[in-house]
């Protein structure tokens, strides 16, 4: 031991209970926890070591890319990372695809150096990933390559927002295919022929035709909320996907706001199919203009395990109607309606 006089030899600390005081500083509020990893560091090359292998989880800021490669090589033993406006050269790519044992991986408007190609192909690879969360910006990515993520076989939740700029339709059906344990499948405001403004084109109803996903009847939740305007015939391509229980296919946003009048393309027919998801679905989201009444809207009445409904923006559905079809299942919370006269 020490004597008084002497300095603690901090380096001769059991690696384990090194350990076990960055485990105690998890209690702590997150700026605290991170200014005592900070300071826990400067103690000795030993204790750095053991402080960089136990950190799980990191958000990573505005880093250029020279920066990243080295910060990624450091962490290694990563489970969940968050990259926000960071730069990914090639140098950063090989060091993400070193992180094996990351599962959970979102990127924020990154900053490329490299195709996006090549960043399909390194998160792809990585054995563990469970959850990918990419947000496209002018800088990229883009949606070429995207479909090698088909052979990420751990893959259970995918969210794209964002890649409206090219069409990401196909290569999103061919990961279904081929990463077949997605259960999660967002894509937000991610259709070209949709773009920013939502108006309808020979191109959008191309793309929905195209997303023909009848196929992934392992989906539990699916959230497209500002990719389509969705008719009839594209209700009838979810028709099978008898597991969801999360159904959001809310109109574009910009369409919602500007373009008040009914979609005449979705109807109390199409509307009426839903009911073939009564056995599973919990939350369903429809905003934006349509042309469905009263009477297809006695199909939510079928949906017995409903808890939240969102029909804001409606335009031919009256709440006076809607509420004795879902009285007893909805709270007051979890009921949004917003109605327009048609």
């Amino acid at each position: 031991m020490a004597s008084p006089t002497e300095a603690p030899d901090w380096a001769a600390l059991p690696f384990s209970a090194v350990e076990g005081i960055v485990a105690h500083t998890r209690s702590l509020p997150p700026h605290q926890h991170r200014s005592a990893l900070s300071a826990l560091r400067l103690v000795n090359r030993h204790w750095r070591s053991a402080i960089d292998d136990s950190i799980r989880s990191l958000t990573i800021p505005r880093a250029p890319p020279d920066r990243m490669a080295g910060m990624l090589r450091r962490w290694q033993h990563l489970e969940a990372l968050t990259l926000t406006a960071c730069g990914l050269d090639e140098a950063a790519l090989q060091a993400l695809g070193r992180c094996r044992r990351l599962q959970q991986l979102s990127i924020c408007h990154y900053l490329s150096g490299v195709a996006a190609r090549r960043l399909w192909q390194v998160l792809a690879a990585l054995p563990a990933l469970q959850s990918l969360s990419v947000e496209a910006s002018d800088e990229g990515p883009s949606p070429v390559g995207l479909a090698a993520l088909a052979a990420c076989s751990s893959l259970t939740a995918l969210e794209l927002i964002e890649f409206h700029r090219e069409e990401p339709t196909a290569d999103v059906v061919a990961v279904l295919r081929g990463a077949s344990h997605i259960q999660r499948l967002a894509l937000y405001r991610s259709v070209r022929a949709t773009g920013r403004l939502g108006f309808g084109s020979q191109g959008a109803a191309h793309a929905q035709q195209a997303f023909d996903i009848g196929f992934a009847t392992q989906l539990t939740s699916l959230q497209l909320r500002g990719s389509f305007t969705p008719d009839d015939a594209f209700l009838q391509l979810f028709a099978a996907l008898t597991n969801l229980r999360c159904l959001d296919i809310s109109a574009p946003l910009m369409h919602t706001l500007f373009v008040r009048t009914a979609n005449p393309e979705l109807t109390d027919d199409g509307f009426l199919g839903i009911t073939r998801l009564a056995g599973s679905l919990t939350h369903l989201e429809l905003g934006g203009g349509h042309n469905v009444t009263e009477n297809g809207a006695t199909a939510l009445a079928a949906l017995t395990k409903l808890q939240s409904l969102s029909l804001a923006f409606s335009n031919r559905m009256s709440s006076d109607a809607l509420l004795p079809l879902v009285a007893g299942r909805l709270t007051q919370a979890s009921l949004h309606i917003t109605a327009y006269d048609a």
